[in-house]
């Protein structure tokens, strides 16, 4: 994990000098909640944290509700995605007639 956070930094930091953008303009940074990432101590946030520790970071909500809502939805049974089948394989079949 270490090496694959390490060359995700420096080829995000290559990208802003070939585009002359300064490290210090970054103001926020956010990504999804992988410990290359948002891990503590190796991750691409702890390692922007040593060269601008003002710089904001906010972790993906999205991924985290995936991940919840995908826990949840495999505890339902399979009659309500049966029933959105049939509903939208019913309404298909109006449009064709």
């Amino acid at each position: 994990m270490q090496k694959k956070s390490i060359n995700i930094v420096f080829f995000t930091k290559e990208s802003l000098v070939t585009k002359n953008i300064p490290f210090y303009y970054l103001v926020g940074f956010s990504s999804d909640t992988t410990n290359v990432m948002a891990g503590g101590h190796k991750s691409k946030i702890a390692l922007f944290k040593k060269d601008n520790d003002d710089l904001a970071f906010i972790k993906c909500s999205c991924h985290g509700i995936h991940i919840v809502n995908s826990h949840e939805c495999s505890k339902l049974s399979n009659s309500a995605e049966e029933l959105l089948r049939n509903l939208a394989s019913y309404f298909h079949q109006l449009v064709e007639d």
